[in-house]
């Protein structure tokens, strides 16, 4: 009995390797044209959304950056005049003793604000995920009414609990046996910093705790299975199961935070009353508003707001390429 033959393999002589067929591969430029025809129209989807973007991020960024040539305070601006002074503002600043001082606070400010935000808003999150359900619902319910309170309202009541003659702090802790009776909160730069810093983590906790427990929600259940049956930790687990995971949410909200704080103005303003410069509290976006409309030097202020974009275009850059390299590293470990 003759063996069965593969229909259209016909087989070759001894000896012979089977002819290969020839492949017929697409041209670049043909690759090209396919690949603007399929993306054609989601950019054509995007174009409007795209130009108003663009219309309103860059007509103020424009009238910013024209701002901080020209030498602009108040008669000018009544009168709308415009008298340009080339680098003359920004040569004012890079020379003044307040900039590195500003920079200075506006990094350690940040970067414990930042901190204390990620860690307590991630160690909150994987606490929702072990609460029951009718918890988890009540603590998500505070967490809510806290992240929606205006900023300048929380500031008020801030204000208000560390009152130095009948603040709230005071009093607690004097009546557990410390010695805080009118004791002025806001008398050294670090105290101040310290309330500042924590009513900034406490309003921005209830964000990250939610969209981490969201994130967390989406990591397989099997891969923690897996990671038990190998003997590893819940701390294992966490930093090589979970963690590379919600990577990228995780460094998408410290980017966000990191945009956040170092923009914060009311929080400063309203817990020092004004008194930010008598009390050595100047981080960025406070000296450009002292120096724009306390001082009245429009131009200085808007070189200030200049810098505050570069550095924060910088910082978030390096970050996006961190998230970048992330997917990378993802998509070539799934070929």
């Amino acid at each position: 009995m003759a063996a069965p033959t593969v229909p259209g393999l016909a087989p070759g002589a001894p000896g012979q390797a089977p002819p290969v067929p020839a492949y017929r591969g697409r041209r670049p430029g043909q690759r090209l044209r396919r690949a603007g025809r399929r993306h054609a129209l989601p950019v054509a989807l995007l174009l409007p959304s795209l130009g108003l973007i663009g219309l309103m991020t860059g007509y103020p960024l424009g009238r910013l950056v024209a701002t901080s040539f020209q030498d602009l305070g108040l008669p000018e601006l009544i009168g709308h005049k415009v008298v340009w002074d080339g680098l003359a503002n920004y040569r004012e600043l890079f020379t003044s003793s307040d900039l590195g001082t500003s920079i200075v606070q506006t990094v350690l400010f940040v970067t414990a604000c930042v901190g204390l935000t990620m860690a307590i808003g991630t160690g909150a999150a994987l606490l929702l995920g072990r609460i029951g359900r009718l918890l988890r619902v009540t603590v998500s319910v505070c967490l809510l009414l806290a992240w929606s309170m205006p900023t300048s309202a929380a500031s008020i009541v801030w204000t208000w609990l560390f009152q130095s003659e009948w603040g709230v702090a005071n009093y607690m802790l004097s009546a557990v046996g410390l010695h805080f009776a009118n004791h002025n909160w806001f008398g050294s730069t670090i105290s101040a910093y310290a309330i500042i810093t924590a009513n900034i983590v406490w309003g921005a906790v209830p964000f990250v705790a939610l969209t981490m427990y969201s994130a967390f929600t989406l990591v397989p259940r099997d891969l923690f299975e897996a990671a038990a049956v190998d003997g590893a930790s819940p701390a294992v687990a966490f930093r090589r199961v979970t963690l590379p995971i919600v990577r990228p949410i995780f460094v998408l909200l410290a980017v966000l935070s990191v945009i956040w704080d170092a923009n914060v103005f009311n929080q400063v303003w309203y817990l020092t009353q004004g008194n930010a410069q008598l009390l050595n509290v100047i981080p960025l976006g406070v000296w450009q508003y002292i120096e724009a409309f306390s001082s009245q030097r429009y131009g200085l202020g808007a070189a200030v707001a200049v810098v505050m974009v570069l550095l924060l275009v910088a910082v978030t850059g390096y970050y996006i390429r961190i998230m970048v390299r992330t997917g990378q590293l993802r998509e070539g470990a799934k070929t």
